[in-house]
This record gives structure tokens, C-alpha cells and sequence, in this order.
């Protein structure tokens, strides 16, 4: 929320110093605000060619949804807008070179959140460089996904990296919880490591099957 807020307060501060630098430059060359932008922007904005919207939809296809011929006119738009910011911005850098712009409000510093991994089955060094906390549900295909690679990281970095591993059964999984309370009974044993193997074989046996 701090976050969302910074970044929404200086949002509203920059668009202010904008239009505050650009009503300076206006009184300073005696002409209206407005004949600026149309001289900076407006008469700048270049309109896209077949042959551009055609390149930009080959380079982006796997992210744009539709046949070009469907979308031909969006692609327009959205890279005509893309230009217009572009002018924008380079209009708003040129009017504060000159300018004094001090900010007063601080950059919220990034959440930490700490962790306990001091009583959960690990594996690697306790003095690793990197520790990878899991937080599994032993009936979750994109956990048994993600083994294959900690197995390739850790085989990797080995030393370097310690993985422990946290219980979060979710509820939508009805063999979720006892197949936690199965994998803390083999950790009691020694054998938590051997569990973990087996779950995500079995995950990746259920995605596959469905």
C-alpha cells in the first residue's frame, strides 16, 4: 500500500512540474502552452506504415492475440501513442535540464519478510550463501513442476544454496494436509528427503495424466 501510494503521488508530482515547466517556457517565449506541445508533439507524431505495423506484429506475434488483418488497426493506434509518449517525454527532459527539482518524499523501502527455517527439513549447507524456502502442497502440479529445477540448481550451486521446505496445503487439494502430516512423520525418521522425491513423482505422474 506504501508502495502504491508512493508511486501515485509522484505520478501527480511529475505531471505538476510538467505542466508547470511548460506554462515557464510559454511566459518565456511570450506564446500560449498549447502552440508548444502542437510544435514539440502534436505535428511530430508519426503515423505507422504498413510496413512497420506489419514488422511490429512479426516481432510480437506470440503476444498479440488475432490475424494481423483483425488487429492491423490496433497495432496502429498503440504504436502512434507509443510515438506520442516518446515526443512527450523528450519535451518534459528538455525543459528540466534547467530546472531545480528537488523530491521531499521518500522512496518506501522494500518489504522484508523474515522467515524462520530453523525446525523444517533442509537440505545444503546451513552456511550457504542462498537459502530457497519452499512453501508446498504435495498435490500441486506446479510444485512437482518447479523439482526438476531446485534438483538442477541445487545440483548446480551445491554448497552455495541450502533448500528448506515449509508446509502450505491448500484446501482445494483433499490429500494435501495428511500428505503433509505423512512427509513430517518420515522427516521424524530421517526419510522427509525420500518423501518429497516420491510426492512430486506422483505430481508429475497426475499432470501428465490430466
Amino acid at each position: 500500500m506504501r508502495r502504491s501510494a508512493y508511486e501515485m503521488q509522484k505520478e501527480a508530482a511529475e505531471h505538476t512540474i510538467d505542466d508547470i515547466l511548460l506554462l515557464a517556457e510559454a511566459n518565456r517565449r511570450n506564446i500560449g502552452p498549447e502552440e508548444i506541445v502542437r510544435a514539440e508533439v502534436s505535428q511530430k507524431v508519426h503515423t505507422p506504415t504498413d510496413a512497420e505495423v506489419t514488422k511490429f506484429y512479426s516481432e510480437n506475434r506470440e503476444r498479440i492475440k488475432g490475424e494481423l488483418s483483425a488487429v492491423r488497426n490496433q497495432l496502429a493506434m498503440y504504436l502512434q501513442d507509443e510515438d506520442q509518449h516518446r515526443l512527450e517525454r523528450a519535451l518534459s527532459e528538455r525543459l528540466r535540464k534547467g530546472a531545480d527539482i528537488r523530491w521531499l518524499i521518500a522512496e518506501p523501502s522494500p518489504p522484508v519478510q523474515m522467515i524462520g527455517t530453523d525446525d523444517d527439513p533442509s537440505r545444503g549447507s546451513p552456511n550457504a550463501l542462498a537459502t530457497v524456502v519452499e512453501f508446498t502442497d504435495f498435490q500441486c502440479p506446479a510444485c512437482a513442476a518447479m523439482h526438476p529445477v531446485l534438483e538442477e540448481v541445487l545440483g548446480s550451486y551445491r554448497d552455495k544454496v541450502r533448500f528448506v521446505v515449509r508446509d502450505f496445503p491448500l484446501t482445494m487439494h483433499a490429500n494435501a494436509r495428511k500428505a503433509a502430516e505423512a512427509a513430517n512423520a518420515a522427516n521424524a525418521q530421517g526419510k522427509f528427503l525420500n518423501m518429497l522425491l516420491y510426492c512430486s513423482s506422483v505430481r508429475m505422474l497426475w499432470t501428465w495424466v490430466r
